[in-house]
């Protein structure tokens, strides 16, 4: 009679640190989003970005679980490049192209300007994207993706799932997370707490 109480407490305890883990390590789920204002037609580039990427969820991005490295999007906009950094859930916008980056978005002047002066930013986003008139691609391990947070980007996108068509699909597809993935991330955190534990 004991064995299936252990093995039962044992799987609800799994449960429970993966649900934490899926919580606290792969997204901020008690991150406030930003006031920022939306962009007028006299709104400089740059701050039209950082209004995009806070309607987009980058807020809700965080350091490296591990590594503490900061998210950093790179952004093309016309012949500019833009760069994106998510710190203390708060996107700032930079001129010039960063030293390291997780994502890269590439649009048009035009696209940038119909999207932020939306209604729906994501929405917009998706209709660009199946248009070819957005591009997204990683420039990172998604497993870095996952310890920063960018499900919660993915997630965002997915509530405009109708409209998700054509290239669309195949843009928002790779900020999808595997079940693999996730099991490795959890299987990489639980190493380093043990070998943290015993090195203390």
């Amino acid at each position: 009679m004991k064995k299936p109480i252990v093995l039962t407490l044992s799987l609800i305890f799994l449960l429970c640190i993966t649900g934490c883990l899926y919580l606290f390590v792969f997204g901020s789920p008690f991150s406030r989003k930003p006031v920022i204002e939306q962009p007028k037609s006299t709104t400089q580039e740059v701050d039209r970005i950082t209004y995009l990427m806070n309607e987009l969820g980058a807020y809700k991005l965080h350091k490296n679980t591990i590594t503490s490295e900061l998210p950093v999007i790179e952004v093309y906009v016309g012949g500019n490049i833009y760069n994106t950094i998510v710190e203390n859930n708060v996107p700032m916008t930079y001129i010039g192209k960063p030293e390291y980056a997780d994502l890269q978005i590439v649009m048009d002047t035009n696209t940038l300007f119909n999207i932020t002066v939306s209604e729906n930013v994501s929405e917009q986003i998706v209709l660009s994207l199946s248009e070819n008139r957005v591009s997204i691609n990683v420039l990172c391990d998604k497993k870095d993706l996952l310890l920063k947070g960018y499900n919660g980007i993915y997630a965002n996108l997915l509530k405009e799932t109708s409209l998700i068509t054509g290239k669309a699909i195949e843009h928002v597809d790779i900020l999808k997370f595997q079940p693999m993935d996730i099991f490795f991330i959890i299987l990489l955190f639980t190493i380093a707490l043990i070998i943290e534990h015993y090195l203390s």
